[in-house]
């Protein structure tokens, strides 16, 4: 890793994400490991496992860590860099973290092993280090979470609408009075 002690960098700092179904995200992270902070706070907030999402830098906002013309934040994540979302894998810049493939079968083990509190060491991710911008793997979303986002937006849209309506009114009948 470069020397970054002529860099200041900030103790927290806020980054974007981007998730796959459109949601996005502001979050505060902590300049010491600023990927699994991310990981974990979306990864309570859609009350899923951080070893099942994945952060992949835009290939436009990524800076190698060889790259001198750019403070560099730990793990190549910067202030202002946006991030996105998607399931399975985590990879981030630099960081790449790899969960054992698992059949479903030795999910279930694996939950249940957890659960009961008994060794389970064989299957602990992996973290492994790249300078090269992360594969986007295929996109993998639950028809059910499909079907929810869908109605989210249709909310949403709607809500825009009422906004805009009540907005117009007001200006109408802020102009007649």
């Amino acid at each position: 890793m470069p020397n970054n002690n002529s860099a200041s960098i900030p103790g927290t700092f806020q980054i974007k994400v981007l998730s796959m179904t459109g949601q996005k995200f502001r979050i505060n992270v902590c300049a010491s490991d600023p990927v699994l902070a991310v990981l974990t706070t979306l990864g309570n907030y859609l009350r899923v496992p951080p070893q099942h999402l994945q952060l992949v830098l835009k290939h436009t906002t990524y800076t190698a860590l060889t790259s001198h013309h750019r403070t560099i934040v730990a793990y190549g994540v910067r202030p202002g860099v946006t991030l996105h979302l998607q399931p399975t894998v985590i990879k981030s810049g630099p960081i790449s973290f790899s969960p054992p493939a698992m059949s479903y079968e030795l999910e279930r083990t694996h939950r249940t092993e957890h659960n009961t509190g008994k060794a389970h060491d064989t299957m602990a991710p992996k973290v492994t280090w790249s300078d090269t911008p992360a594969a986007t793997p295929a996109l993998v979303i639950s028809q059910e979470r499909q079907i929810e986002n869908q109605q989210l937006k249709q909310r949403m849209t709607e809500i825009r609408s009422k906004m805009e309506r009540r907005k117009g009114l007001r200006s109408a009948s802020v102009g007649t009075n």
